[in-house]
């Protein structure tokens, strides 16, 4: 009988051990099993269809790791070496007392720098001899060489300054009013940035644009084709390359120089009474001369291409990045503010654009980042800005770096950076074109659009009757929109010129709601959500799914993630055999949740490679009204729910151990 009982406690352990043995592996199937529901990334993506369809931006992470891993940080650069022996301020050319304290006395010979062509300069014999200073007369551009008398110790550097016998143009439309005169625009332009790489890359400019200056990103700004000449013509001119007369240099004889054949709207600034200037930097990748003819006169008042190619040939000479002890980026940004400091009562339409940095480095930009923020500063506290429609921009994100092999590279390198800033009172004065302005922020702009936004403000007297115009929407079949006119919401890449490949706009499918795919959704949804809500459980029910109401995928277009470059050096014909594919998807859902029978909605990224799911809680869980929704049940109603819930759990509990026990 004592053997008998012993055997059946035996029993009853391995019984026991059993059952839990056969719970855990249940738990372990089951586990895998909900992660063995890898969707094949073609059931999440159907036809592209963005073009019957609103566009949608992706949202995408500034600090994605996948982007992350390829940023390094990039101290301030400066220039250690010595001193520069002259100083410029604008209007002149002084020797410096340090200078002459250290090595005596120094003499300096400034000798003009004539522009010939777009590709070549001449470097005049006629100099002037001075011991004091030089002024910027007649001529922007000055090679310095000095020399000092006692110690013979020779010092040289170029110099550029807004001269002062400029030819000022006369105006046919008057100059507007004497409380709102004719608006300037300066146009500041980075080369191979990103909206995403500005903000990462150069942090302290953009925190100073967006919270002290408190301007505006247009979030639906795409590019239209490839390269910086395809983003800047349809800005400049309202045309694409191909549709302007013939300026490629590979077709010699049949290309025109642009001056005549690109109907520029620096000339319409021109006509209008404004001082007009356009500054680029590394002249051996010039936007209109790398493989365009360039300019065989000089196209704008102020022209800094003849001063980099005197400069750069002498570059070596001096430390990297650097001209004597100035940082070479801030040569355009100093000839830029003497430029807006100089003729104050005439207007000026400025279009500066700097390559050095960002053409060929994701990391080096962050070097002039300090010295940008300092010159924004300064355009603000000098009062320039008062009157001027500052516009901050690139032309497209990077073209060559490893990061345009990532699914999100590819999009940014499609969603360049465009801040517009206006003055105070503009808002005031043109109410409707302002509103106007910040409800397009977020609909699909393009190059074109700029344009057309550059001419009416060309048009603006500061009347506030002008401001009626703007209540007169955009012809919806025009290709170019000006911002301070209605754009209507849907429109599509199609309608704003912009080819399938270059296109970031979603295209997007509904998904069935039954599919295993679609309830691990809903799943990681209500997770999260009870996640967020777990510390205030007593006043928060946990939340169980209800059912689901509707579920949709967002991917890029499919001919964005095949293109691979341009397969010709004009930019033209895309080569489409990148067989990267797809990585990421938007799955869009909305549930509803028990109890109180919620909706929420949410978007959350698939990772079909890792088959994971990501939300970002910073991005909206939406919880609408129906029926009683979370947010309207009270601690006590909760609390009496929770309970509720607890008792039928135990109860639960015990029919289950009753019939084990059985």
């Amino acid at each position: 009988m004592r053997h008998l009982r012993k055997t059946t406690s035996t029993w009853r352990k391995w019984k026991l051990f059993l059952m839990f043995f056969v719970l855990l592996c249940c738990s372990i199937y089951c586990f895998l099993f909900y992660k063995s529901i890898r969707l094949p990334t073609d059931s999440l993506i159907g036809s592209d269809t963005q073009d019957l369809h609103t566009c949608v931006h992706p949202v995408l992470p500034v600090n994605n790791p996948e982007i992350l891993k390829h940023i390094l940080p990039v101290q301030k650069i400066t220039c250690n070496g010595e001193d520069d022996w002259v100083e410029n301020n604008g209007t002149h050319a002084v020797l410096t007392s340090a200078a002459k304290a250290k090595y005596g006395g120094i003499s300096c010979s400034f000798i003009e720098i004539e522009r010939l062509d777009d590709r070549n300069i001449r470097i005049l014999s006629d100099k002037l001899l001075t011991t004091t200073l030089y002024k910027f007369e007649s001529a922007d551009f000055v090679r310095v060489k000095c020399k000092s008398k006692d110690v013979g110790k020779r010092w040289q550097t170029f110099l550029a300054a807004p001269r002062n016998n400029i030819q000022v143009p006369m105006t046919s439309n008057g100059p507007g009013n004497r409380l709102h005169p004719k608006l300037n625009v300066l146009i500041w332009g980075h080369d191979s940035l990103s909206r995403n790489m500005f903000i990462r890359k150069l942090p302290q400019t953009f925190s100073y644009l967006d919270k002290e200056l408190k301007g505006h990103v247009l979030e639906g700004y795409n590019i239209v084709g490839d390269g910086t000449p395809q983003a800047l013509i349809p800005i400049l001119t309202g045309s694409t390359e191909i549709e302007l007369p013939e300026a490629r240099l590979s077709q010699k004889s049949r290309a025109h120089f642009l001056n005549d054949a690109y109907p520029f709207i620096w000339k319409d600034y021109k006509r209008h009474g404004y001082l007009t200037g356009y500054l680029e930097d590394a002249p051996s990748i010039g936007t209109f001369q790398y493989r365009l003819m360039g300019f065989d006169k000089p196209p704008v008042d102020y022209y800094l291409r003849p001063y980099y190619i005197a400069a750069e040939a002498h570059f070596k000479k001096f430390l990297k990045y650097c001209i004597g002890s100035i940082p070479r980026h801030k040569i355009i940004s100093n000839y830029v503010r003497n430029i807006m400091k100089a003729k104050k009562e005439v207007p000026k339409f400025i279009f500066s654009f700097h390559s050095e940095l960002s053409h060929d480095s994701i990391n080096l930009i962050q070097g002039m980042d300090v010295d940008l923020e300092d010159f924004m500063k300064d355009l603000e506290i000098s009062g320039i800005l008062n009157n001027t429609v500052l516009i901050v921009m690139s032309d497209h994100g990077h073209r060559f770096s490893t990061i345009r092999e990532t699914q999100q590279g590819k999009l940014e390198e499609r969603l360049p950076f465009m801040f517009f800033r206006f003055p105070t009172w503009f808002e005031k004065v043109y109410p409707t074109a302002y509103r106007n302005f910040i409800e397009n922020k977020k609909i699909l702009t393009t190059p074109f659009d700029i344009h057309k936004t550059l001419m009416d403000i060309l048009h603006m007297t500061g009347l506030e009757t002008d401001d009626q115009e703007f209540k007169i929407p955009n012809n919806s079949s025009s290709r170019q929109m000006s911002l301070f006119r209605i754009i209507p919401e849907n429109r599509t890449c199609a309608m704003a010129g912009i080819e399938p490949h270059w296109c970031a706009c979603l295209s997007w499918k509904n998904l069935e709601i039954n599919s295993a795919i679609v309830r691990r959704a809903a799943y990681e949804l209500i997770n999260k959500v009870n996640d967020i809500t777990h510390t205030n459980r007593r006043a928060c029910a946990e939340l169980m799914l209800s059912r689901i109401i509707s579920a949709s995928s967002l991917y890029p277009k499919e001919a964005l993630m095949k293109f691979k470059k341009s397969s010709d050096m004009d930019g033209r014909v895309p080569d489409l055999s990148d067989k990267g594919g797809i990585t990421h998807v938007i799955i869009q859902i909305t549930v509803e949740t028990n109890p109180g029978m919620g909706h929420f909605e949410a978007s959350l990224q698939y990772d079909t490679k890792q088959d994971d799911f990501r939300i970002n809680v910073r991005n909206k869980i939406i919880l609408s009204k129906k029926g009683l929704s979370l947010s309207q049940i009270n601690e006590a109603f909760a609390f009496r729910i929770l309970k509720s819930v607890e008792l039928m759990l135990m109860a639960f509990k015990r029919t289950v151990l009753t019939r084990i026990h059985r």
